[in-house]
């Protein structure tokens, strides 16, 4: 397996990626794999090298909707983005309203569903989080 650097991190990573969107529950998609069918598939990937795995989906939306509203991204650590990568899968998600409470308060509750660490408890697509943001504004 060929491994690249992953930005500046100092982090090497395999130069394939095994995108993990079809696996996890059924109460998200019904097309998912759980994790018993799934176990194949990632043992398998691990087995050839692989070590990078995807895993966004409309988090990073909400990301990235976080840090444009506030002017900085929900969780981040000057000592490393392993540190920081790290908040995002272990670190309560942040209150966007106790931090900028000048904000609409239906837009708390769309963040922080938005940000769920668990992928059942978010929103299903980007069309669900816009019209539930879009609700949100007004």
């Amino acid at each position: 397996m060929d491994y690249v650097n992953l930005g500046k991190s100092g982090l090497k990573v395999s130069r394939l990626c095994l995108g993990m969107m079809s696996y996890g529950s059924t109460k998200w998609r019904e097309w998912v794999l759980d994790e018993e069918a799934a176990k194949p598939f990632v043992k398998r990937a691990l087995e050839a090298g692989i070590n990078f795995f995807d895993t966004a989906d409309v988090y990073s939306l909400g990301v990235i909707l976080f840090e444009m509203l506030i002017g900085r991204p929900p969780y981040e650590s000057a000592e490393s983005p392993i540190l920081t990568a790290h908040m995002h899968v272990t670190s309560p998600t942040p209150n966007i309203l106790k931090i900028k409470p000048d904000l609409p308060p239906a837009l708390g509750p769309v963040i922080t569903r938005v940000l769920a660490k668990k992928q059942d408890e978010r929103f299903t697509s980007a069309g669900e989080f816009a019209a539930a943001l879009q609700a949100s504004l007004g």
